[in-house]
């Protein structure tokens, strides 16, 4: 099921923070370790890095607990990281096969959508979307 999130790189511009500075560094970290968890078939430990607001929409929308809903959705092998943009307290990283947005909260970075493919001129259509 996909969910449309708006396309936030789309309004903000952005520095590149692949590899430079913590907060690009922490957003990256965190949207990899997400799809690693779901490649590893770990569904806790990635719906643990998930915003709030997304692991209920998931919970909500498959009728599941977040950690099997989570190892349900239709996610893509990403691939390698290849930028990551911050824009205030949010982030979208790119990567080789797909792209992710996350978010800083109170207790660290979350990502907010993942599986999201950008559908000019419309916003991103993410397999997984809070809000």
């Amino acid at each position: 099921m996909r969910r449309k999130i708006p396309a936030l790189a789309l309004a903000f511009g952005g520095f590149l923070l692949v590899g430079c500075g913590a907060s690009g560094s922490a957003a990256q970290d965190v949207a990899a370790r997400f799809y690693a968890a779901v490649e590893a078939g770990h569904g806790s430990a990635a719906c643990n890095l998930l915003a709030p607001e997304s692991r209920r929409q998931i919970e909500q929308a498959e009728q599941l607990t977040c950690a099997v809903a989570v190892l349900s959705e239709d996610l893509p092998a990403p691939g390698s990281a290849v930028a990551a943009e911050r824009f205030g307290n949010q982030a979208q990283v790119r990567f080789e096969h797909d792209t992710a947005f996350v978010a800083e909260f109170a207790d660290g970075w979350r990502v907010v959508a993942a599986g999201c493919v950008q559908r000019q001129p419309r916003p991103y259509d993410c397999v997984i979307a809070g809000g």
